[in-house]
């Protein structure tokens, strides 16, 4: 609850000082079966391009009835409404999303089922749109409840073809349920919120089309129309189109040019919106640049964030940009950046005369790591002509004797500020345990996320250049 306050007075001091357009009330029915109640709940505007905003918040006990107020700026499009209750000493929370046309909506739910008893009552286009979600659930869990119960029955009884039965029959109605709905192509917000929704996902029965998917996927979005701006929806569709490009067993290569082509065309399709398209290269750049793909994460710079005068959220644009320059500066061939050692035997990194030396940035609270780095320590501890840099994104004064135990003949070093600490910035990390092999003079061979990378690396490395030794 203590996150909830923290965001309520972040977020919402606007609230009251700006001009109401409409209001949200929510009715509890069952309110008046319950002893002791506190409700907190807020209510936030999705979008893609300035992200999730708060409107409004309320912090009420004992009462059947809340009400947020909705600011005159608001534009119509989906709502994010988050619910937190005490009931008698219980907690629960729920989130549900509305649709919002610029007037008043009034619903009505109960307490014990907060979203799945929750309705419109005001000739709003939610009845339309929360009628979808609940049918859309209710399929959803019936098959999940059919397919785990053949899962567990015995292959031996006779009542695992009737449950096999029953989940052909309830997925072809969904099918027809959800074919119906993406059929409907009324202009009104609930019957494209709808369609976009159902649209944006693959399902199991579009698997075998996937190559006609390439070429007709996109053209189900009106890019263009405001209001997919101002949806949840836009990083589905971007995940659900690279999705189409993805095949078993392709090869890493192969799987960074198909990666490039879907970003390509997809780019293309939001060229008809420059802030949409600035705010989805912004996206692509930061998840795969965490993802450890830095040739997709460059190319996606320098194709459409280069130029870029920024889109609306700039500081998420500015904070990008700079991840990008520095994950271009790290990149394999460039001088890796100085390394303050303060040893005994080293000042700085620069004064290590061995052949290879490497960095590795690590942390004692990442689970993989600690899997991971013993396997770097048994190899690097037999490797000649190796020095290796460990640096630990963590805090307190018993780091370093636990890392020097765990780990001996390594220089360990400290990033205290974590994530944002300047070294971690400089060298572009966004996940652990990452590694930096580097020659005598510091430059970078390469950047590497396992053990077997970093041995291949190194033991290249040293036989070239015994090669060379051999022939001068």
């Amino acid at each position: 609850m203590k996150n909830l306050y923290f965001l309520i007075f972040s977020f919402c001091l606007f609230a009251g000082f700006a001009q109401q357009a409409a209001t949200i009330s929510v009715q509890f029915a069952d309110c008046r079966l319950h002893d002791q109640l506190h409700f907190q709940a807020y209510l936030a505007e999705n979008d893609f391009i300035n992200g999730r905003k708060m409107i409004d918040s309320v912090d009420v006990k004992n009462t059947c009835t809340i009400e947020f107020s909705i600011p005159e700026a608001v534009e119509p499009g989906l709502l994010t409404l988050y619910f937190y209750s005490n009931v008698n000493g219980k907690n629960s929370k729920a989130e549900v999303h509305l649709l919002y046309e610029s007037r008043d909506i009034e619903l009505q739910t109960c307490i014990s089922a907060f979203e799945d008893s929750l309705r419109d009552v005001s000739e709003h286009a939610n009845r339309q749109y929360l009628s979808f979600v609940n049918r859309k659930k209710h399929y959803e869990s019936y098959l999940q409840t059919l397919i785990t119960a053949w899962n567990q029955t015995p292959e031996s009884d006779d009542f695992r073809d009737v449950l096999a039965a029953q989940t052909e029959k309830t997925a072809t109605e969904q099918k027809q349920f959800f074919n119906a709905a993406i059929g409907n192509a009324a202009p009104d917000m609930a019957s494209k919120m709808i369609r976009w929704q159902l649209q944006s996902v693959l399902y199991k029965y579009e698997q075998p089309e996937k190559e006609k998917l390439k070429e007709t996927f996109l053209q189900r979005f009106d890019f263009a129309d405001p209001l997919l701006q101002r949806s949840n929806l836009l990083e589905t569709i971007a995940q659900s189109f690279m999705f189409l490009y993805r095949e078993e067993g392709m090869d890493a290569g192969s799987q960074q040019d198909q990666a490039i082509i879907a970003i390509t065309r997809l780019m293309d399709a939001l060229s008809v919106n420059p802030d949409v398209s600035a705010g989805m290269a912004s996206l692509f750049a930061r998840d795969f640049m965490q993802a450890g793909l830095d040739n997709i994460a460059l190319f996606v710079q320098e194709s459409w964030l280069a130029n870029q005068e920024g889109c609306v959220n700039s500081r998420t644009h500015d904070e990008i940009l700079a991840d990008m320059d520095a994950l271009k500066k790290i990149q394999p061939g460039n001088m890796a950046p100085e390394i303050i050692l303060r040893t005994e035997e080293f000042n700085c990194m620069s004064e290590i005369t061995s052949e290879i030396t490497v960095v590795i940035f690590w942390a004692d609270w990442c689970s993989h790591c600690r899997r991971v780095l013993p396997q770097y320590h048994a190899y690097l501890e037999k490797a000649d002509q190796v020095s290796v840099i460990a640096i630990a994104l963590d805090e307190g004064d018993t780091y370093q004797q636990k890392a020097m135990k765990d780990f001996p003949g390594w220089i360990h070093l400290q990033a205290t500020g974590k994530w944002d600490d300047p070294l971690v910035k400089q060298y572009a990390i966004h996940a652990t345990p990452t590694a930096f092999i580097l020659d005598s003079d510091k430059t970078i061979l390469a950047k590497v996320k396992n053990p077997a990378e970093l041995r291949q690396t190194i033991e290249h490395y040293l036989e070239k250049i015994q090669f060379t030794q051999r022939n001068q």
